[in-house]
């Protein structure tokens, strides 16, 4: 069967949407964020809207009187488009844009954390460090002497490096003339090199976020890793909220309607996003000086936004796929920051007790 072409008013978006696909998966394609606290299952009722032309089929009628379906009005998860159609979103249905009312926000920005109070050990960091050398009385090779430097430096060993930036590096050492700028960030049982430039490339931070994944609202924090200090920070509402008001909902959601666990993971990164592009504008940062991400969340938050199946936390005997996520780099999660960032996950403790 063709797809549908789905026409939303005021809006003026148009999606497509494969057979058997609802109103209210056409509208999350179209940005649009309808209000919901069932799942998709037709309960709430809240994410009411009106056909203007084209057919639907539905599963249900929910809530709505009989005469009010005659009229047009239907609720978007029941519905299906069975021709290309035209759908008007009252306001109501909406879920509009809020911002969260965060401690000691100042336009859009916190003061600096003192520097007394400056992270110890930050998960990323830019090393300067003066290589000796190589010559006949010390060959040495290229890796390990980077490697005795860094050592040298009170760096953590051993050190990992990626492929390509191996087979650069005797070209990188040589052109720097030894005295060199490594950009390191933390990985478990060692450090990993992930940039190697010469020392006169002065980088400015480095940057880290803090992501409080909630089930209502999400926050970050942006950091300067260098001090400890957070210069920003923003917060609205998780786009998650228009499949289901709380974990269960969504994690029903997920499981039960085809593309809802895809469907929930694009709300929350959408979400998140959104809020690093807004702390990054007000300081005049990219997308790239983010290297670090810390993200906190209970269990089903945190499965939801790294596209982990939560089937078996809802059912007997509650087993989370991973109480204590591994770091996956940003660019695999899609987070818009330095591709190579790794994002790590406060450990959870329980199904629905996470860190």
């Amino acid at each position: 069967m063709p797809k549908k072409a789905v026409f939303f008013l005021p809006d003026g978006l148009l999606v497509t949407v494969a057979p058997g696909e609802t109103l209210l998966q056409a509208a999350a394609k179209a940005g649009i964020t309808l209000r919901g606290a069932c799942g998709g299952k037709g309960v709430c009722g809240r994410c009411r809207v009106q056909v203007e032309s084209g057919r639907v089929s539905l599963t249900g009628r929910g809530k709505i009187p009989p005469e009010e379906i005659a009229a047009g009005r239907v609720l978007a998860c029941l519905a299906v488009p069975e021709d290309d159609v035209t759908v008007r979103i009252p306001v109501e249905s909406r879920l509009t844009e809020h911002r969260v009312l965060l401690a000691a926000r100042d336009s859009g920005v916190l003061a600096s954390v003192p520097e007394e109070e400056a992270v110890a050990s930050p998960l990323f960091v830019f090393k300067t460090v003066s290589l000796t050398p190589p010559s006949l009385s010390d060959n040495t090779d290229d890796f390990g002497r980077l490697c005795w430097s860094l050592e040298r430096e009170g760096e953590k060993a051993p050190f990992f490096i990626d492929y390509t930036l191996l087979r650069g590096l005797p070209r990188l050492l040589r052109e720097a003339g030894w005295q060199v700028n490594v950009a390191l960030g933390v990985v478990e049982g060692g450090t990993e090199i992930q940039g190697v430039g010469p020392a006169t490339d002065r980088k400015t931070g480095p940057f880290g976020l803090a992501v409080d994944v909630g089930t209502t609202t999400v926050a970050v924090e942006l950091v300067n890793l260098a001090t400890g200090s957070v210069i920003g920070t923003a917060g609205t509402y998780n786009r998650q909220a228009a499949f289901g008001d709380d974990v269960i909902s969504r994690i029903i959601y997920a499981t039960e309607v085809a593309g809802g666990q895809s469907a929930l993971q694009e709300a929350v990164k959408e979400t998140i996003n959104s809020l690093v592009a807004e702390v990054l504008e007000v300081n005049n940062l990219g997308p790239a000086d983010i290297r670090a991400v810390v993200c906190a969340g209970n269990t089903t938050m945190i499965h939801l936004l790294l596209g982990l199946d939560p089937t078996h936390i809802r059912l007997e005997p509650y087993i989370p796929v991973a109480n204590m996520p591994p770091p996956v780099r940003a660019a695999e999660l899609g987070l818009a920051v330095h591709p190579k960032a790794w994002v790590y996950f406060i450990p959870g403790v329980a199904s629905y007790v996470g860190g």
